[in-house]
C-alpha cells in the first residue's frame, strides 16, 4: 500500500490566522501544538504524526469518535475529530479539515479495535 499523506484545507490555516489575531496569538499556538499530533502519513506498518513521532498499527487499541455534542433525542452531533489510542500515545484525526478525509476515514474503518463516541458538550 502506497502511503497517504493527509492534505489540510486552506481554511484551516485562515482559521489558524483569525484566531491568532484575535486571541493576541495564544490561540494559534494553541492550535500549533495540538496540530502537532495530527496524523501526518498512514501506510500499511503505522501512522507518523506531525511531530515526527511514529505509532504501529499493531499497537493500536481504541479508536475514539468525539462529536461537538449531543442533542436532546440522545443522538450524537456532528464528528469533530477521531483519536486514535496506541500503547505509547494518541494521534488526532481532524476529518472536517482535510481535503481527502473520505480516504483517511475509509482507510482507518479496516482497522478493528474497541470504538467509542463521545460528545464534547450540549
Amino acid at each position: 500500500m502506497n502511503p497517504i499523506e493527509i492534505e489540510v484545507k486552506r481554511s484551516y490555516y485562515i482559521r489558524v490566522i483569525f484566531i491568532g489575531i484575535f486571541t493576541l496569538g495564544i490561540g494559534a499556538l494553541l492550535m500549533y501544538v495540538e496540530h502537532r499530533q495530527w496524523g501526518q502519513t498512514f501506510d500499511s506498518v503505522g501512522v507518523t504524526r506531525k511531530d515526527g513521532k511514529r505509532f504501529l498499527w499493531s499497537d493500536l487499541h481504541k479508536k475514539i469518535f468525539i462529536h461537538f455534542r449531543r442533542y436532546t433525542n440522545g443522538k450524537l452531533g456532528p464528528l469533530n475529530h477521531m483519536e486514535l489510542e496506541f500503547k505509547d500515545g494518541k494521534v488526532k484525526v481532524f476529518p472536517i479539515m482535510l481535503e481527502n478525509a473520505p480516504e483517511i476515514l475509509a482507510y482507518l474503518e479496516k482497522f478493528k479495535v474497541e470504538e467509542q463516541s463521545i460528545a464534547t458538550g450540549n
